[in-house]
């Protein structure tokens, strides 16, 4: 039986990969529960995030990278227990459809959006160097709690170079 706080650490692992992987900012991933969620990667967004007079391109490439963040960390907690946690993916899913409607004209474009980048998210999750990273990261998460972005970066590199040399 998967723990309730092994389900968190691989979920929180999940997002704080596709950080890394998008080459995205965050400050820290950590899964102690608050009042809001029972674990998070804060990033910090910088201001110009929300602002309509950005070239449409450069917001939805910023956009598509926050939708992509937000599912893999549900897409990693489905790839370890098999299901989806419809409840834990919430507030999750609830941004990925705002961000989403941001940039699309319909609500079947909207649909269609999401879809094509739920299938990018679970190619990032079930790639075997980023789910290498997961791993690791998720078992530091269980030892440690809360993690600087710097040292989970350097969790999750260390894991591939590792998986490189047993290769080797």
């Amino acid at each position: 039986m998967i723990s309730a706080i092994e389900k968190t650490a691989y979920h929180e692992a999940g997002h704080a990969m596709a950080f890394m992987v998008l080459k995205t900012r965050f400050s820290k991933v950590s899964i102690v529960p608050d009042d809001e969620s029972l674990g998070r990667v804060t990033n910090d967004l910088p201001d110009s995030f929300f602002d309509e007079d950005l070239n449409a391109n450069r917001q939805r490439s910023l956009y598509e990278k926050h939708i992509l963040i937000s599912l893999a960390g549900g897409l990693a907690e489905m790839k370890l227990t098999g299901v989806e946690n419809t409840d834990g993916n919430a507030v999750d899913n609830s941004s990925v459809v705002e961000l989403a409607s941001r940039v699309t004209d319909s609500v079947a474009e909207t649909e269609a959006y999401i879809l094509w980048l739920q299938e990018r998210a679970k190619n990032m999750v079930d790639n075997p160097w980023n789910w290498i990273a997961v791993e690791a990261l998720a078992a530091a998460l269980l030892h440690s709690k809360t993690l600087s972005a710097r040292k989970a970066r350097e969790i999750m590199k260390q894991a591939r170079r590792e998986q490189v040399q047993q290769r080797g």
